[in-house]
């Protein structure tokens, strides 16, 4: 992620110490990969850190098309932005 990120998620962070990164790949997603990942930020080194997550339960199918909906923005390279109740 890029330092603008790290800003971003910085300001986050001082308001909500329970923010993360959420980044999608929708091209990561296969059997093994849902195609996202979770992140925090070490603001001491600079760098970011994998906060491990579990899906619980099955994903129903026909959440795809909203699943998918959902990512044609940024599949399309523009941002999109949640706030933590979302």
């Amino acid at each position: 992620m890029s330092r603008e990120d790290l800003g971003t998620q910085k300001r986050y962070q001082s308001f909500w110490d329970k923010s993360v990164a959420l980044v999608i790949d929708p091209y990561q997603i296969n059997g093994k990969s849902l195609g996202f990942e979770i992140y925090r930020a070490n603001f001491t080194n600079k760098k970011w850190f994998s906060v491990p997550y579990d899906v619980k339960g099955n994903i129903d199918v026909r959440m795809l098309p909203e699943i998918l909906e959902f990512m044609a923005p940024i599949i399309e390279g523009k941002p999109a932005y949640l706030e933590y109740d979302e």
